[in-house]
C-alpha cells in the first residue's frame, strides 16, 4: 500500500483505548512486547555502561596535572565514542522496537528479530537512521537548550531568574511537543509502507496530522496518570502495562488505516 492510499479515521480516544486493551488481550502478545522492551533495554543500559566504564577508567586528575589538552582530548574521545554508541546503534534499534508496537496495533505478532531490522542491510540502515534521527533530533536539541537555561539560572543564584529560565522552559517545551504533533503518524506509515521514502513519509505525516494536531497532543496528556503511576513504580509499570497500551493506542489514533472505520 502506499502513502496516498492511506485513508484518514477519526477514531475518538475512547475507542482507541479499549481497543488497546483488547489487543493487548491477544494471547501471547503483551509478553512479546515486554521481551521487546527488556531486550532493548538491556541493550541500551549495557551500552551505556560499557561507555562509563571506558569513561572511569581514565585518570582525568591525572592528565588534568600533567596536560589539560590531552585531558580535553580524551574527554572528546570518549564523549564521541558515548555518542556513536547511542546515536548509531541504540537509535536504529528504536526503530525496530516501534516497529514491533506498530505490528501489535494491528494485532500482528511480530518476531524479536525485528529489533535489529536496521542492521540486516545498508538500505534498512539509512531509512531507520533517516527516520528516527529526523522525530528525535529537534526533540534533543530542546532538551539540551533547556538544560543549558536552567544551568545558568542556577549560576545566577537569583531565584527570580531561576523562575523565568523554568517557564521559559516549560513554554519551549510545550511549544516543541506541538510542533511535533505533526510526525506522529511517521511511525505508523513506515510500517504500513516499507518501502517509501523517508521525506515522503514525513509529508504524508504532517498532511494527515494537520487538522488532528490538538486532539493528538491531548490525547497524550490524557495518559498523566499512567506517568505518575510508571514514575511512582520506578519504571516496572512502564515496561508490564503503561508502554505497551500507550504505544498501541497512540497508533491507532494517529488515523492512519485502511479500515473504513475503527469501529467496526
Amino acid at each position: 500500500m502506499t502513502l496516498d492510499q492511506q485513508n484518514i479515521v477519526t477514531p475518538t480516544a475512547a475507542q482507541c483505548k479499549r481497543r488497546a486493551k483488547e489487543i493487548l488481550a491477544i494471547d501471547g502478545l503483551r509478553l512479546s512486547l515486554i521481551l521487546c522492551t527488556l531486550l532493548y533495554l538491556t541493550f541500551f543500559v549495557g551500552g551505556i555502561y560499557m561507555v562509563e566504564c571506558a569513561f572511569s577508567a581514565v585518570p582525568w586528575a591525572e592528565l588534568y596535572e600533567q596536560n589539560i589538552l590531552l585531558h580535553f582530548a580524551w574527554l572528546a574521545i570518549v564523549l564521541a565514542i558515548e555518542a556513536c554508541v547511542l546515536v548509531f546503534a541504540l537509535l536504529p534499534m528504536s526503530y525496530g522496537a516501534a516497529m514491533i508496537f506498530h505490528g501489535a496495533a494491528m494485532g500482528r505478532k511480530e518476531p524479536l528479530s525485528q529489533l535489529f531490522f536496521a542492521f540486516g542491510s545498508a538500505r534498512n540502515y539509512r531509512r531507520t537512521f533517516g527516520v528516527m534521527a529526523r522525530l528525535l533530533i529537534l526533540p534533543a536539541a530542546t532538551l539540551g537548550v533547556c538544560t543549558l537555561l536552567v544551568l545558568l539560572g542556577k549560576g545566577t543564584n537569583s531565584p527570580w531568574l531561576v523562575l523565568l529560565m523554568f517557564f521559559i522552559d516549560a513554554l519551549l517545551l510545550l511549544t516543541v511537543s506541538l510542533i511535533c504533533c505533526r510526525d506522529d503518524a511517521v511511525l505508523a506509515l513506515a510500517y504500513r509502507c516499507p518501502d517509501a521514502r523517508v521525506c515522503d513519509l514525513f509529508a504524508a505525516s504532517h498532511r494527515i496530522t494537520k487538522s488532528a494536531w490538538r486532539k493528538l497532543f491531548l490525547f497524550k496528556l490524557s495518559f498523566w496518570l499512567w506517568t505518575l503511576l510508571s514514575v511512582a513504580s520506578l519504571g516496572l509499570l512502564t515496561i508490564l502495562h503503561a508502554l505497551p497500551y500507550f504505544t498501541i493506542a497512540h497508533a491507532l489514533f494517529t488515523g492512519v488505516s485502511d479500515e473504513p472505520n475503527l469501529s467496526e
